[in-house]
Formats: C-alpha cells, structure tokens, sequence
C-alpha cells in the first residue's frame, strides 16, 4: 500500500516536472491546472467514466485508465512535441480514439491530418472525438499499415477491460492472454503519400519495420520531413532489429534520436516486449553529402 502511494507521488511530481519543462509559462499554468483537475476527477467515485474535458476539447473513450496514460503522455508530458510551427500536413498512423489527433489540432490548427485506426472499436471513438471537437481537415481511414495490400489478422487484448490496444504482431505474451483475432484491411501508406509530409507519426505496435521499408522501396519517404514513432521490438520477431530498422533512417537523410521508453512507470510494458520513441528529422544535405562522397568513390576506383 504505501509503495502504491509513493509510486503515485513519483508519477505527480514527474508529471508537473515535465509540464513545466516542455511549455512556456503561461501554457505550463494552464496545463498544470487541467491535469491537477483530471487527477482529482479520476479519484471520485461519482465522475462519468468515460467522458473527459481538455481545455475546450471533449474526449469519450472505453477505459478511463487507458484514456489517462495517453493523456499524460501526449498533451502533459509533450511526446510528440516538435520545435517546428510550420506543420502544415500530418499522418496520424495508429490513431487509437483520436487523442494525438486533437493535440495535432491543438498545436497546429491549419493542418490537414489523416488518420489510420484499424481496430473497430478505437475507430468508432476516433470518429466521434473528431466529429464532437468540430475538427475540420482531418479524415480517418479504418486500416491497419503494412508493406502489402489486402488483409491481416489484428489481435486486440481483451485481458484488460474495454481496451482498445491492439496489434497485427502475436507476441508470445499475447497468445497466453485473451486476445481475440479478428480480419481488418491491410494498405500501404505509400499509397496515400503524393505530398510532402511535414509530420508522421507511427505507432503500430510492431508493424512500423514493414511501413518504413515500403516508403523507402516506393520512395516515398523523400517526401517525409518528420518522423515520430514508437518502435517495438517483440522477442521471437526480429525482422527488424534495431540496427536494420535505423539503418533505413540513415539511408535516406534523417538525424534522429533514440529514447527507451521500458522505464515508464505507468505504462506496464508485456514481458519480451522492448519499446523505444524515436525522433527523426530530414537531413537532405547529408543525404546528398553521402551520396556524393559514394559517388567519388566510386569513380576512384
């Protein structure tokens, strides 16, 4: 009991820490009000549990647990944050119920997002959170993300109540939990890629390998200025390690960086599963760099 308290003090304080160091001033205030307000709302036996309120945004979702550690991450501990205010087209892939989506809005409010969400229930969310908020510019498409077009298995958890994680790579630790398997349409982003991109953001639970090597085999990803994704590597599927999945980055021109995500306290992470959050930004100079000095190389011999 008193390690859960403790274990609850350290989660509050590093919230409000990371708060005060990802905003300015006045946004830390306003925040570290709202997130003060959810907090003691999701202490109270009484609150409706699958309605909340951000600032003027009204999110409806399946699992208030759930819903309150994407929250944090995203809007209270700022894990798709980026120096960039020019961000004027975004794909949201892995949208689960919206969340990212409306802090996409919130940040950038003239851009045009799609998102991807093939698990039934989260899309059903997705598309309400999108159509409550009056969210102009953003369409949502019901598919799960891979390196080939037609269907694939998605396994969602049904070991925790009304969630709506899921992933189309069975892990051994999914198949010993209750996890029911169902048929969703299977596309290829490049396929939806024409325009530059300013923003991409990948979480797909384990399937992000064969999306980056369909944008770099239909180059694609040229037109792809940032990423930002979550990469897990599931122990029994290692099709791509972490060498393989970086070596694409450094083949076409992005600088980025690598932060493991396995100490996050709220987030219990399935045994064998490892998960890094990798920030990756276009250096087509150095692309062009490399190229040259390959090119001279190769003349020299």
């Amino acid at each position: 009991m008193l390690y859960g308290v403790q274990k609850m003090h350290m989660i509050f304080l590093k919230t409000i820490y990371e708060i005060f160091s990802a905003y300015n001033f006045p946004e830390s205030l306003a925040l570290l009000g709202e997130y003060i307000r959810i907090v003691i709302r999701n202490r109270l036996p009484y609150i409706a549990r699958n309605k909340e309120r951000i600032f003027s945004y009204t999110f409806q979702f399946p699992n208030r647990p759930q819903f309150f550690g994407v929250l944090s991450e995203i809007f209270f501990r700022r894990l798709y944050a980026l120096p960039a205010r020019n961000i004027s087209t975004i794909i949201d892939a892995g949208a689960n119920i919206g969340i990212s989506a409306v802090y996409f809005k919130w940040q950038y409010p003239h851009a045009r997002i799609t998102c991807f969400e093939p698990n039934p229930e989260a899309f059903a969310f997705l598309e309400k959170n999108i159509t409550q908020n009056n969210l102009h510019d953003i369409r949502a498409l019901p598919y799960a993300l891979g390196n080939k077009h037609g269907d694939t298995m998605l396994f969602t958890d049904h070991s925790v109540k009304a969630s709506t994680s899921a992933t189309t790579m069975q892990s051994p630790e999914s198949s010993q939990k209750k996890s029911l398997a169902l048929s969703v349409p299977l596309r290829r982003l490049s396929d939806f890629i024409d325009a530059p991109v300013d923003l991409l953001k990948i979480d797909i639970e384990g399937a992000e390998g064969d999306v980056l090597h369909d944008l770099e085999e239909t180059k694609k990803i040229s037109l792809v200025r940032t990423i930002i994704l979550e990469y897990h590597l599931y122990e029994g599927r290692e099709e791509y390690p972490m060498g393989k999945f970086l070596s694409i980055l450094d083949r076409n021109g992005f600088r980025y960086i690598c932060i493991p995500l396995f100490s996050n306290i709220e987030k219990k992470s399935p045994k064998g599963l490892r998960t890094y959050m990798i920030h990756a930004k276009a250096d087509r100079q150095k692309n062009q760099s490399a190229h040259d000095s390959s090119s001279l190389a190769s003349e020299a011999l």
